[in-house]
């Protein structure tokens, strides 16, 4: 868009996959999961924000649940997340791999939300079945650039 908006929603999306690694970085399985699903509770407020279109924290908060949920089982952050709660090995086991897959999850849920947003839908609009297809792709997308990385 020339408007900047999509400019200004990829950043947005960026410092929210940000804060979301450092949710998964929490040792704690139950708080990581909480303080994970308020930042993408605040990255649909933050787009809803940018794109114009009404914000609702409850209809933010299924909707996140929903999309993720229908992602699964390839998303499996819970089950990185339960990992914490075994000592020694399954703890570091957890704080490596929930960081990355908390990040994953922020990235491909914040592209699906501004894409749909972006294109007119809005939060009564959008179908987390629907979107499946398109937050599996971009899982895959935050897959292939950790792996450019070298992570």
């Amino acid at each position: 868009m020339s408007d900047g908006r999509s400019t200004r929603g990829d950043l947005t999306i960026a410092r929210h996959v940000a804060l979301s690694a450092g949710a998964g970085a929490i040792p704690l399985p139950v708080a990581d999961y909480a303080v994970l699903t308020a930042v993408q509770v605040n990255l649909v407020r933050r787009l809803c924000a940018i794109y114009g279109v009404p914000f609702s924290r409850e209809a933010a908060k299924a909707l996140v649940a929903g999309l993720l949920g229908a992602a699964a089982p390839g998303l499996s952050f819970a089950a990185a997340s339960s990992l914490k709660t075994l000592p020694g090995a399954g703890t570091l086991a957890g704080l490596v791999s929930a960081p990355a897959l908390a990040a994953a999850a922020t990235f491909a849920a914040g592209q699906v939300f501004r894409h749909h947003l972006e294109t007119g839908g809005s939060l009564l609009t959008f179908d987390a079945n629907r979107m499946k297809a398109e937050f599996d792709r971009r899982m895959q997308e935050a897959d292939a650039a950790r792996a450019a990385a070298g992570r």
